[in-house]
């Protein structure tokens, strides 16, 4: 398989990148945790609230159920 010039050129930093790991200070780190334990269900929450839409699987394929304009 040969991928396309221009989609190497997108995943090349993701490829550099996969071994490479930065420290994060513990400043950052305790205010990451704090973050999460102060927030963590609030934004679920609200999250939850965001995303609330039926899903259900359906036999027929997409474009037969909404049509394109």
């Amino acid at each position: 398989m040969r991928l396309k010039p221009v989609l190497l050129l997108l995943l090349l930093p993701a490829f550099l990148s996969a071994g490479a790991e930065a420290e994060v200070s513990s400043l950052a780190q305790d205010t990451a945790d704090y973050a999460v334990e102060k927030y963590e269900g609030a934004m679920t929450k609200t999250l939850a609230s965001l995303v609330r839409f039926e899903t259900v699987a359906s036999e027929e394929p997409p474009w037969l159920i909404t049509p394109l304009l």
